[in-house]
């Protein structure tokens, strides 16, 4: 989630009305800002490889799954180690229009298959109806 804040780590907030206007706190959430644990620089370089993981690499299955103007960027996993069947993990970013960061998705698919492919389908769904698609 800091990633996609600039570096900059905030407590959490669950949904329960329209999103706050970009940025503006979230209604409830008490404070618009964070906890630098990272230079903004740094934040988004990362952003940056998570796109590049969904564009070229280990996620691209899910690339076209938020059509043109909306982008999700993230990395996938697997594990335990010796594991068997194995589970699998998604942890990412979706991008508004503008390219900006908008939300922080994460899944974790219990006995979901090696690299990840399912909890990034299921991310990536999961990213549609955040956005409205």
């Amino acid at each position: 989630q800091a990633v996609g804040n600039g570096g900059e780590m905030i407590a959490p907030l669950a949904r329960t009305r329209e999103p706050a206007a970009p940025g503006t706190a979230a209604a409830g959430s008490g404070t618009s800002r964070g906890q630098r644990i990272m230079r903004a620089e740094t934040a988004r370089r990362l952003q940056l490889a998570m796109l590049d993981a969904v564009q070229r690499g280990s996620a691209a299955g899910i690339r076209e799954r938020l059509g043109g103007q909306w982008k999700i960027g993230g990395k996938t996993g697997t594990g335990p180690g010796g594991a068997h069947p194995y589970d699998g993990c998604f942890v990412g970013l979706v991008f508004d229009p503008r390219g900006e960061p908008r939300y922080t998705v994460a899944t974790y698919i219990k006995a979901g298959g090696r690299g990840g492919g399912v909890a990034a389908e299921v991310s990536a769904d999961l990213a549609r109806f955040l956005v409205g698609l």
